[in-house]
C-alpha cells in the first residue's frame, strides 16, 4: 500500500529526509481547531485529557488533489513524498479518517475487566478518527502517538519505505536539487515532476527526474 504526504521545501523537509523521520504534532498544533471533536456529558476530564495526550502524522491516499498541493505543498512548489508501507503490520496503528458533520456524544465511562478505560473507535472513541465533512477532499490516513508531555511535537521513524519524491508544478530546480541532494541515501528512490492532467482534472506525474 503507498501513502503520502504533502510538504514545503524547508528545513523541516530536509530534516525528515536526512533522519528517516515525521512529525508527530500535538492536535492543538494542526490547522483544524477541531480535531477529535466530541461533545462530553461524563462531568470528567477523561477523555479530554486523553485527547490532549494525542499527536498526530497526517498522510494522504493520494498525490493527485490539486488543493492538497495548493494547501500543504506551498502553492505547488513543494513536493508530495511516497512510502510504501506493509498495511498489515500497522493494522490497528494507521487509521483512515472517517468524513461527517455528525460529532461523537459520550454520555458515561466504560471500564473493561482490566480496570482501563474502553475506548473503541466505532463508538465512543470514534472521534479519533473523525473529521467534519468540508475535510473529505484531503483522504487522510493518520497514526497517534500517546505522550504525557508539553511539547508540541515529536519526530518519529518512517512508517514504511520510501519509494519517490514528486515535485509540484511550481518548484524550481535549485529547490529540486537541494531535495535530491539530501535524498541520496535512499535506495531506488524516483523523482517525478507533478503537472495537471487535463483529462482527469488530477496532478500526475508528467516527467521523470532521475
Amino acid at each position: 500500500m503507498k501513502i503520502y504526504k504533502y510538504h514545503s521545501i524547508n528545513i523541516f523537509l530536509l530534516h525528515s529526509l536526512r533522519n528517516n523521520t515525521n512529525w508527530y504534532s500535538r492536535l492543538d498544533q494542526l490547522n483544524d481547531p477541531y480535531e477529535c471533536f466530541f461533545i462530553d456529558k461524563t462531568n470528567t476530564q477523561v477523555f479530554s485529557n486523553l485527547r490532549s495526550s494525542l499527536y498526530a502524522c497526517c498522510f494522504s491516499k493520494n498525490m493527485n488533489e490539486i488543493l492538497m498541493w495548493s494547501h500543504y505543498a506551498d502553492n505547488h512548489r513543494g513536493v508530495c513524498l511516497e512510502w510504501e508501507i506493509d498495511e498489515e503490520q500497522l493494522k490497528g496503528q494507521l487509521f483512515e479518517m472517517k468524513y461527517s458533520n455528525e460529532f461523537t456524544t459520550i454520555d458515561e465511562i466504560k471500564v473493561s475487566k482490566s480496570g482501563h478505560v474502553d475506548i473503541s473507535i466505532d463508538t465512543n472513541g470514534k472521534f479519533i478518527v473523525s473529521k467534519f465533512q468540508p475535510w473529505s477532499y484531503e483522504e487522510e490516513l493518520r497514526t497517534y502517538l500517546s505522550l504525557e508531555s508539553n511539547k508540541i511535537g515529536e519526530s518519529r521513524n518512517y512508517l514504511g519505505k520510501l519509494t519517490a519524491i514528486y515535485f509540484g508544478k511550481n518548484s524550481i530546480n535549485d529547490d529540486i536539487d537541494l531535495v535530491k541532494f539530501n535524498s541520496t541515501h535512499f535506495q531506488n528512490l524516483k523523482y517525478y515532476k507533478a503537472d495537471l492532467d487535463t483529462n482527469t482534472m488530477k496532478i500526475d506525474k508528467i516527467e521523470t527526474l532521475n
